[in-house]
């Protein structure tokens, strides 16, 4: 006990340290009590969640680029092995590709959200269809720049149906006749980190 009231170092490390715990559990109920419905859309920053759920995104999206739509959930059940979650997928703006295990909100969040510019067109002067705007456009005649597009935000609900987490994402991938799909492409768990795969705790 000498050691404690003599020690102003020991007295300052215990003090922060106390001070961390306090604010983790804060910090861990205001995020429950935002996640279980009370006051959180679903709509988060791609940012706070793990590199491995946007790797294995951007590779499914690499995948089915320049395909057949039609082929596009036999090309998805081949990555369904490989991760530790459930993969599921569908087109926002046609009926190409339909999942109806998909929460309702999720969609609807999704379809809802602003679309991007798109940016991956190989060549200046190729016709891309836009089923949305029902026209065609060429990269040159928008005025816009070589790359990826923008990360759009993430989608994260909690599915009180199934008891289930999903992490969903929106993506813009063209098929095998240049016609560019918007497409979300939604993860599922039975827990909230996914196994490691939605958050690196």
């Amino acid at each position: 006990m000498r050691l404690f009231s003599a020690n102003l170092y020991v007295k300052i490390v215990l003090w922060m340290l106390l001070n961390i715990v306090l604010l983790a559990l804060l910090s861990g109920g205001v995020a429950c009590w935002a996640l279980m419905g009370r006051g959180y859309d679903g709509i988060l920053p791609a940012s706070l969640f793990s590199a491995k759920a946007d790797r294995a995104l951007r590779v499914v999206s690499a995948n089915l680029q320049y395909r057949s739509a039609l082929q596009w959930e036999e090309l998805l059940k081949s990555h369904i092995g490989r991760l530790p979650v459930r993969l599921h997928m569908q087109t926002l703006d046609t009926e190409s590709v339909m999942d109806r295990s998909i929460p309702e909100k999720m969609t609807a969040q999704a379809r809802a959200l602003p679309r991007t510019t798109y940016t991956f067109c190989p060549e200046p002067e190729v016709m891309f269809w836009d089923p949305m705007g029902s026209s065609f456009f060429t990269e040159r005649a928008l005025n816009t720049e070589y790359g990826l597009p923008p990360v759009p935000p993430a989608l994260f609900h909690y599915d009180s149906a199934s008891g289930n987490w999903w992490l969903g994402r929106v993506m813009y991938i063209p098929d095998r006749n240049r016609q560019i799909h918007t497409l979300l492409v939604a993860l599922e768990s039975d827990r909230m980190d996914g196994y490691g795969f939605f958050f690196d705790m």
